[in-house]
């Protein structure tokens, strides 16, 4: 059975992440028995709400969590001197730089 996770970051527009977030850096991890998927970087928010919106647009039950209402926004990222790791519990069997 597949599983598939999502991750949604709340930024308020006054809020701690906000101010903060040139310094965020993100982890995934992901398993399957004992291989695991590392893959890691530094966070780079995009400027232009173009994508969030269409998000926003396409997801109703997003647009009652994102919202003037509520403060949060949308945050769309992408991740900047990235490594994905495939491994297993002692040692990196493969590793990609991006």
């Amino acid at each position: 059975m597949q599983r598939i996770y999502t991750l949604i970051l709340h930024l308020r527009a006054h809020g701690h992440i906000v101010e903060h977030r040139a310094r965020l850096l993100l982890r995934f991890c992901a398993a399957v028995g004992n291989a695991f998927l590392r893959y890691y970087g530094k966070a780079v928010f995009e400027d232009d709400y173009t994508i969030a919106n269409k998000v926003l647009a396409n997801a109703p039950a997003l647009q009652k969590i994102y919202n003037d209402e509520t403060g949060y926004k949308l945050g769309i990222f992408h991740l900047e001197n990235a490594t994905a790791e495939f491994r297993n519990m002692l040692e990196v069997k493969e590793r990609y730089n991006f």
